[in-house]
């Protein structure tokens, strides 16, 4: 055989060589990816660097590997396995911990919700004057599948005596802080004010004070149990009272919306002559009491008459903090239109429920809100007897001589008016005035006294019977009236 045909011999047999081994390796890697690993090691007689061999090395080093990364891999699976199991466990015991907490959180939400309950009310008699609130919290919780409601707004309404006439005493409060730190003191001025009420109708001396000295000292009583949590609990509130028969108003206010009047289906502001800051911060005013030694400025109190078919408006600054969307920039609009509310009370027709509707319709309330309304009737009253003629002159002289200064004429002309039937509540006026010219302070402050029950407005009345009871010696009496001057010194009636 020649030399040529030897080498053609020996590379077929080269050939077969490989092809059978890689047939064997290819079997193997079968076995290998389904899960079985095996090591070939091939018999067969050939130099320790033929090729095949170091192929079998390679692929021997190869499947160790693969078995090593495999049993590793079981074993780091095994250990991440462990590893998120502690996760979750941890995890799922922290979510029943925060499930405790919430479920915690909202009994506590719930308790001061029920502690609430009985405080914001609207006990007024509801007879000539009618209280009506709407309050809508912005928080809202689940407990025990109830969806319920907390916040910082609170009204609350009720009806004293106060000098022999009824009185329908209201407040509307906006507490700072949100939920619980809200709620906190909405339920502490509640209790307050049940406090004072009760206190009020179960005591014979506090219905003798004036109208204007009962707020003094219920405010003063607010304001020192708020700024005994030093700054931590504020508090906007308008606190007003309503003689029922007269349907004079007095109001203060301590950083609260300014109230609206309905009347003649016309919505306008109420002018306050004067603003205080939230109940709670250090007191820019003093509490009227007689003392000269008192610095800062007294507590005014705003006056101002209700007539027949009126109602007054109050809302918390929660009425008017409407999100109305986004713009350009997606950055917030919130309301900033102050007429927005008389426009919609107008629209309305004074209607609380259609109110509250209306502003909803013209954004998305962001804060609690808290509406209420006072609607006043005019009791029913005998009329005036229609003044004669006679009744006319008598009138007219009367003034004539009052003012030439002849009292003891003008006397004489206001009773003979008096007795001919004129009965209008200014007669008792001029008999006052003219008393107490004439220097018959026992007249005149019995007068005035009687004036001052048909007609508390007149500043000018309490003026002659506080100087009357000066001269008859009844200081204490003298003292109160001049508080109430004072209380009421920017008001002009």
């Amino acid at each position: 055989m020649s030399s040529e045909e030897n080498g053609i011999e020996s590379y077929k047999e080269q050939l077969d060589l490989f092809t059978a081994q890689i047939s064997k390796l290819s079997k193997i890697t079968e076995l290998i990816a389904s899960g079985k690993f095996f090591f070939y090691h091939p018999k067969i007689n050939v130099e320790d660097d033929h090729p095949i061999l170091l192929l079998v090395k390679n692929f021997n080093q190869m499947v160790a590997n693969i078995k090593e990364y495999q049993e590793n891999l079981e074993e780091k699976v095994q250990e991440r396995t462990k590893e998120l199991e502690e996760k979750n466990k941890e995890l799922s015991e922290l979510f029943e911990k925060v499930n405790d907490l919430k479920k915690q959180q909202d009994g506590d939400y719930f308790l001061t919700s029920l502690l609430l309950e009985p405080l914001g009310q609207n006990k007024s008699e509801q007879n000539n004057v009618k209280i009506e609130f709407l309050i809508q919290q912005k928080k809202r919780f689940t407990f025990k599948n109830k969806e319920h409601s907390i916040g910082g707004d609170i009204c609350g309404a009720n009806t004293i005596k106060l000098r022999g006439k009824k009185h329908t005493v209201f407040f509307a409060a906006d507490a700072m802080g949100k939920s619980i730190q809200g709620a906190g003191g909405a339920l502490v001025l509640g209790a307050l004010f049940e406090a004072i009420i009760n206190r009020t109708q179960q005591s014979e001396k506090i219905q003798n004070s004036y109208p204007e000295i009962w707020i003094r000292d219920s405010i003063t009583e607010i304001q020192t149990v708020f700024e005994s949590f030093d700054g931590l609990m504020l508090m906007s509130l308008l606190v007003g009272l309503i003689d029922n028969q007269t349907g004079l108003v007095y109001t203060v206010s301590f950083d609260y919306p300014t109230p609206v009047l309905y009347r003649g289906r016309e919505a306008s502001y109420i002018m306050q002559y004067s603003y205080f800051s939230k109940i709670g911060i250090a007191s820019d005013f003093f509490l009227f009491d007689g003392n000269e030694t008192n610095e800062g400025l007294p507590l005014y109190i705003n006056l101002f008459n209700l007539q027949d078919g009126d109602s007054l408006f109050a809302g918390s600054d929660g009425k008017d903090d409407l999100f109305l969307g986004q713009d350009g920039l997606n950055n917030r609009i919130i309301n900033s239109d102050d007429n927005l509310f008389l426009r919609v009370i107008k629209n309305s027709h004074g209607e609380l429920k259609e109110i509250y509707n209306t502003l909803k319709k013209n954004g998305e309330f962001i804060d609690d809100v808290s509406l209420m309304k006072v609607s006043y009737k005019r009791p029913f009253e005998k009329k005036t007897i229609v003044m004669n003629a006679h009744t006319k002159k008598a009138l007219a002289v009367f003034k004539n001589f009052f003012l030439e200064r002849a009292y003891k004429k003008a006397e004489k002309e206001i009773v003979k008016a008096y007795k001919l039937g004129y009965t209008n509540p200014k007669v008792f006026k001029y008999l006052a005035k003219v008393y107490y010219e004439l220097k018959l302070y026992k007249r005149a402050a019995y007068f005035a006294k009687y004036y001052y029950k048909l007609k508390p407005i007149d500043s000018d009345n309490i003026k002659i019977l506080a100087d009357s009871y000066k001269k008859l010696g009844k200081i204490e009496e003298a003292v109160e009236l001049s508080a109430v001057l004072i209380f009421r010194l920017r008001n002009v009636p």
